[in-house]
């Protein structure tokens, strides 16, 4: 085990890395969490009230979107194993064999993906042709365990390529 367990676990095998969240992202979506639920709580009311079930279905609604949310936030990490890098963003997965990974570098602000912070890493592989950008907490530890279980990856500075 490493000395940090709560932004990244190893075993033998495979090494997860927690997602980082800004502060921004946090605050950003706990507050939309915290106005749905209020919104959510409202609309099973009247529906329980005045028995209207469109309402009672709104509120169901809003408090699916609430927990897919946190899911999304509880359950967005990496997986580095000997043959692929596994990417959880909630309830979604990809998975991305490391002998397809062409490039890993810094991602631009604005990228889009499994990732919860502007502290962005863009992954170029053979399979997705805008890259799969990932904000891991631990991002040192990161690149050198794709290193260490794709030894096809060089670094060069801050870059991962394939030589």
């Amino acid at each position: 085990m490493t000395s940090n367990t709560r932004t990244r676990r190893r075993s033998s095998h495979r090494e997860y890395f927690r997602s980082k969240v800004d502060l921004f992202y946090g605050a950003l979506m706990g507050v939309i969490c915290v106005l749905a639920l209020v919104a959510g709580t409202v609309f099973v009311e009247a529906g329980w009230s005045n028995s209207n079930p469109d309402a009672l279905a709104g509120g169901a609604l809003v408090f699916v979107l609430v927990g897919l949310i946190a899911w999304i936030f509880l359950r967005t990490g990496y997986i580095v194993t000997p043959s692929e890098l596994i990417v959880r963003f909630g309830p979604f997965r990809w998975r991305v064999p490391l002998a397809s990974i062409e490039e890993v570098s810094a991602a631009s602000f604005w990228d889009k993906g499994p990732a919860l912070s502007m502290d962005r890493l863009t992954i170029q592989y053979g399979g997705w042709p805008t890259g799969l950008t990932v904000s891991p907490a631990d991002r040192e530890g990161f690149l050198n365990a794709l290193l260490q279980m794709a030894p096809s990856l060089t670094r060069t500075g801050d870059r991962l390529v394939r030589s």
